[in-house]
């Protein structure tokens, strides 16, 4: 009870039993009470570099955490809508991977910018791997519903105005980092969910920043 199997097959069919019996014959060849495997897992891209995305630059701490729930719980409507990629730059190490340029919202302004992505699931009960790839200068934390799903260079207590507690190379930020966030696919819904991310900035007079997400899941079929 309370045990989730998963079985896939990269490399060819899976044959199994259910009777602790070894589905394999004494010399490899399948038992006659073994029986074939038909599903498969396959991978979804739920959100990629170039998916819509709404924004915000906060002048207070009047929406608290409020922003980061789900689509039925906070309206985003009348925020700035961007697409792929959110961020600025004086130099060239990141014009290729932003598309909304918040320069003039966030420069001398905040070192911290909330970014809303939202994605439909049509059974999250089938999902058993999710993972979260990230471009950042500096830092972020990442919500899934309002659940906080995992965090970069955050700095505690995360205030409307806060800055990464520590800088995030630009070498770095330019490659994706994948992170494994199955633990908390619980916090996914069937129908329309929201990724928000509290992107951060080491410093709000910073030359740079950068956010850049990627969703995807492995769903048993």
């Amino acid at each position: 009870a309370g045990f989730e199997l998963v079985m896939g097959s990269p490399d060819g069919p899976v044959y199994y039993t259910t009777d602790g019996s070894d589905p394999r014959r004494t010399r490899g060849s399948v038992s006659l009470s073994a029986t074939p495997f038909e599903g498969t897992v396959t991978t979804t891209t739920l959100l990629d570099e170039t998916s819509p995305c709404r924004y915000h630059v906060p002048a207070n701490d009047a929406l608290g955490l409020s922003w980061t729930a789900s689509a039925g719980q906070f309206d985003d409507s009348n925020w700035p809508e961007g697409t792929g990629g959110i961020g600025f730059e004086s130099g060239r190490d990141f014009s290729a991977l932003i598309d909304t340029d918040v320069g003039d919202e966030m420069k001398n302004v905040n070192a911290s910018c909330y970014v809303r992505y939202h994605f439909e699931l049509d059974d999250p009960d089938s999902i058993v791997k999710a993972i979260l790839s990230i471009h950042s200068d500096d830092g972020f934390v990442a919500y899934l519903n309002g659940t906080r799903v995992t965090g970069r260079n955050d700095p505690t207590p995360l205030t409307w105005n806060a800055e990464a507690d520590n800088a995030h190379r630009d070498t770095e930020a330019v490659v994706f980092e994948d992170i494994d966030i199955t633990a908390f696919k619980g916090a996914l819904l069937s129908g329309p969910n929201v990724l928000a991310v509290h992107a951060l900035n080491l410093l709000s007079t910073s030359s740079d920043m950068l956010l850049s997400c990627e969703l995807a899941d492995s769903a048993a079929t």
